[in-house]
């Protein structure tokens, strides 16, 4: 009961405290996404991974998006 009232208590107020700082208001990755990234930049880079892991993941996404940016364009 301890463990579940410190999960509960505690680190939903710190997950709600830093994720706007780490992650910011305008995140288009999926939660899980972040997750999955911030774990395997730990696995490779270590500490560093907890940043390196999602930027890396994310500049796919953001290639891809300026890409149909650029080559999009109206038919009419």
């Amino acid at each position: 009961m301890i463990v579940v009232a410190f999960g509960a208590l505690v680190i939903s107020m710190v997950d709600n405290l830093l994720r706007p700082l780490l992650l910011g208001q305008d995140v288009q990755m999926h939660p899980l996404m972040i997750f999955l990234s911030i774990l395997g930049g730990i696995v490779l880079f270590s500490f560093s991974g907890f940043v390196l892991g999602p930027v890396i993941t994310s500049l796919p996404f953001a290639v891809w998006k300026m890409y149909i940016d650029h080559y999009q364009y109206d038919i009419a």
